[in-house]
């Protein structure tokens, strides 16, 4: 479920990330940035630059670093942990790249579909890797047996 997650996530960075405002720089139409030129950064025929940086970067290792887990032996001993934090890490870096963006440039940049699919499925894979890290089975049994558990000791 996780490697699945994390593949959706790298896809999600193929989308439109976020729409700046372009025409504050005598530019006709907006500007839209994919994911990926988020990490890599986009510039202006101006010579103006614009990147996610830093946190860019983690938007696209924390997917990718949760796929390695599954496979590298070494790391399967923080490899429950990981699979809480990564998506956390992923989720916070979002935040802070659009930011980043849009006060880079001084101009007003708006959240796309890319921007809400990877908040849509890093909220998903923190729900996954919650459930994963306390040992609760994934299937609907388990997580109803979870809650009644949880219910009943209050």
């Amino acid at each position: 479920m996780q490697q699945i997650l994390s593949i959706a996530l790298i896809l999600s960075l193929f989308t439109t990330f976020c729409v700046v405002n372009s025409s504050e720089y005598g530019y006709g139409n907006d500007l839209a940035l994919t994911g990926f030129n988020v990490l890599l950064g986009s510039e202006f025929t101006d010579g103006t630059y614009i990147s996610g940086g830093f946190f860019g970067l983690i938007m696209v290792l924390a997917p990718i670093f949760l796929i390695v887990c599954n496979y590298v032996k070494q790391l399967a001993n923080i490899k429950k942990l990981m699979l809480f934090l990564a998506p956390l890490a992923g989720l916070i870096a979002t935040f802070i790249a659009e930011r980043v963006i849009a006060s880079g440039l001084n101009v007003s940049a708006s959240a796309s579909m890319g921007y809400y699919l990877y908040l849509i499925i890093s909220i998903a894979m923190i729900a996954v890797g919650f459930l994963q890290y306390q040992n609760i089975p994934m299937s609907k049994d388990g997580v109803l047996e979870y809650v009644n558990k949880k219910t009943e000791k209050k």
